[in-house]
């Protein structure tokens, strides 16, 4: 032990990461990405972004909506819907427009957020080409096809197509 450490003790049983169920590891490989994209993120000045910020943004991708259909589509209350767009225009990255009626304000992303979701996605597909170079292509393939198959059982696949994937709980 170096001098001025001290061991950490613990009675707690080691876990092999082979004994996980692939429930438990998908969870922890997707925590561990997303850890990994945001504090790129950050890095690259795209500050103040959260995990829980994806699940707001992937409802105004496609088209502006409203702060009462994006608290419907994310499953959350207006007012929840409300503080988290506030967030993230404050931020900077959604910006709120005038909608058809006057009263009713739409929010978008702004420049800064589609420039924050390039660098997300151009993040995420270097952590595959990483995994690439350890992996063959046909290993990730059979990866992904055990994922998508438990997601269409599980009754989460029919959500992701038109964006209406809600966020933990």
């Amino acid at each position: 032990m170096r001098r001025g450490k001290l061991a950490r003790v613990t009675n707690e049983p080691s876990l092999a990461l082979d004994r996980l169920d692939l429930t438990q590891l998908s969870l922890l490989v997707g925590q561990r990405a997303d850890a990994h994209v945001l504090a790129r993120l950050h890095a690259r000045g795209f500050l103040g972004l959260r995990v829980s910020h994806g699940s707001l943004i992937q409802h105004v991708l496609a088209h502006e909506r409203s702060i009462t259909e994006l608290a419907g589509r994310m499953g959350i209350s207006q007012q929840g819907a409300s503080k988290a767009v506030r967030e993230l225009v404050e931020l900077g990255y959604l910006e709120l427009v005038s909608g058809s009626d006057a009263r009713q304000r739409k929010v978008r992303l702004s420049a800064r957020g589609r420039d924050a979701l390039r660098c997300a996605r151009k993040l995420r597909g270097e952590l595959e080409r990483r995994l690439l170079r350890e992996q063959s292509a046909s290993a990730l393939a059979a990866a992904r096809a055990v994922l998508i198959t438990m997601l269409e059982q599980l009754g989460g696949a029919e959500a992701v197509s038109p964006r209406k994937v809600q966020g933990p709980r």
